[in-house]
């Protein structure tokens, strides 16, 4: 009777582990294919001309943290590392809009700033927005006809 209880158990716990590592797989596909759709809704995007692969995942219940490589298909070297947050809705991720950041290390931190009048991960500029270059016209004088 010990022998079928221990090989019931085992087949149980075999079964409940081979469940959780589909889960995952399937919810990783399903973030790769959220992140496929949200940038396809861009109309300045090539996709064809594209690589883009989810590196790795965060899941926190019905929300996920995604880092994300945008590579050129000609050019393996241009890459951009960007993150998503992304939200369960009905069984299905979708990215929130405007919270692509893009990543300046591997970590995956999104509590960067950016300078005022800068989009989020812009550098410095080194100087106020209101110095121009020398040799610059002043921008209230209107050119001449």
């Amino acid at each position: 009777m010990l022998p079928v209880m221990v090989k019931f158990i085992l087949i149980l716990l075999v079964m409940l582990v081979s469940a959780c590592t589909t889960q995952e797989v399937r919810s990783a596909a399903d973030i790769q294919t959220a992140v496929e759709e949200y940038l396809a809704q861009r109309g300045d995007l090539f996709l064809g001309y594209l690589s883009i692969k989810v590196d790795k995942v965060s899941y926190m219940d019905t929300h996920a943290i995604a880092s994300v490589s945008i590579s050129a298909g000609d050019d393996p070297e241009a890459t951009m590392r960007m993150v998503y947050e992304l939200e369960q809705n009905s069984g299905k991720w979708e990215v929130m809009p405007t919270q692509g950041i893009q990543e300046s290390g591997d970590d995956m931190n999104t509590g960067q700033t950016a300078a005022p009048g800068l989009p989020l991960g812009h550098p410095p500029t080194g100087g106020s927005s209101s110095e121009l270059p020398p040799g610059h016209p002043p921008l209230n004088e209107q050119p001449d006809p």
